[in-house]
């Protein structure tokens, strides 16, 4: 309880005190605050139960993020204090998932609202672009345990663009705000919203929009197959893919043109081959073929990245 009311208590509380502020101003908010495992107990509940009463702030608008890997939550007193702060209205979050080993099993335990996605895994996007991969695994992970998912470490307008691509809804980083005091705060809230850009608008974005769309592909044809129609999956000219390699101003298009063909015929074949002979699982061709396509947008991302004078991707540069 120590823990509790000498940093999260007096956190909580300005924060309470700024969310009503902003309520007057017509900005309706909600609040994301850190909790040290070690301070969950009885008198933090109690705590909690009290400040919420005190306040006009919805509980609902309140997020208690606990750090992933730490051991104390494996206990039952933990769990079942855990329980009773949600049962107050809260929402708790996890935080940092993916920064230490943690099982499905532990996961599925815990009484949380939302995840939120090691920025470890996003800052440097732009050197592992194959991170991608994890960052859609883990949404698949919440969106199957019914909990949202905040994406950490969005610290570039090219990470920003590639995770929004991915369809993430809930993203943090220095490429949407750095932290800021509050009446900085209320003039950024007052700034018309960036809307109507095109996504993809970078190549980190093009290979995320791949990535998804291979996988949202390649999972219909294992469950429907004969409901897609593989003459137009064919015909790369029809996917939005064709039109992306011209907009972003590719030097090499042709290249790409070629190889985005390649992986629609491939992926085509492979279908039809699916109902005709539904025992034959062997995606190789598909994968060597969206292998190929995938190395190509990364590899013209980084030779661009070099172009416009960023050294973080020489030593990525293909051989």
């Amino acid at each position: 309880m120590e823990i509790f009311l000498d940093l999260t208590g007096k956190v909580l509380a300005q924060s309470l005190a700024d969310l009503s502020l902003l309520d007057a101003h017509g900005w309706s908010l909600w609040v994301s605050v850190n909790l040290d495992p070690r301070s969950v107990s009885e008198g933090c509940v109690t705590c909690l139960e009290e400040m919420i009463a005190q306040s006009t702030v919805d509980p609902s608008r309140i997020t208690l993020e606990i750090l992933e890997g730490d051991n104390f939550l494996e206990q039952q007193k933990a769990l079942d204090h855990l329980r009773e702060i949600k049962a107050l209205g809260v929402r708790l979050a996890l935080d940092d998932v993916g920064s230490a080993y943690s099982s499905l099993l532990r996961l599925k335990d815990l009484p949380i609202d939302e995840i939120k996605l090691d920025q470890g895994f996003i800052r440097f996007l732009e050197q592992r672009p194959q991170d991608l991969h994890f960052v859609g695994a883990i949404q698949d992970l919440a969106a199957g345990m019914g909990v949202d998912l905040v994406v950490e470490g969005v610290e570039t307008e090219d990470i920003l663009d590639a995770i929004i691509v991915t369809g993430a809804q809930f993203l943090q980083g220095y490429a949407i705000a750095k932290p800021m005091p509050l009446s900085e705060l209320q003039a950024f809230l007052q700034r018309p919203p960036c809307h109507g850009r095109p996504h993809p608008t970078s190549l980190l974005g093009f290979y995320a929009k791949q990535i998804a769309a291979h996988n949202a592909l390649k999972k219909a044809m294992l469950h429907t197959p004969h409901l897609i129609d593989y003459v137009a999956v064919a015909d790369a000219t029809i996917c939005p893919g064709h039109n992306h390699i011209r907009r972003l101003g590719i030097g090499d298009h042709k290249r790409l043109e070629r190889l985005h063909q390649e992986y629609h015929q491939s992926i085509a074949a492979m279908g039809e081959r699916s109902i005709s002979s539904p025992n034959n699982g062997d995606w190789s061709d598909v994968d060597s073929a969206e292998n190929a396509f995938e190395q190509a947008i990364i590899g013209a991302y980084w030779y661009k990245k070099m172009e416009d004078g960023n050294p973080a991707c020489e030593a990525e540069k293909p051989t």
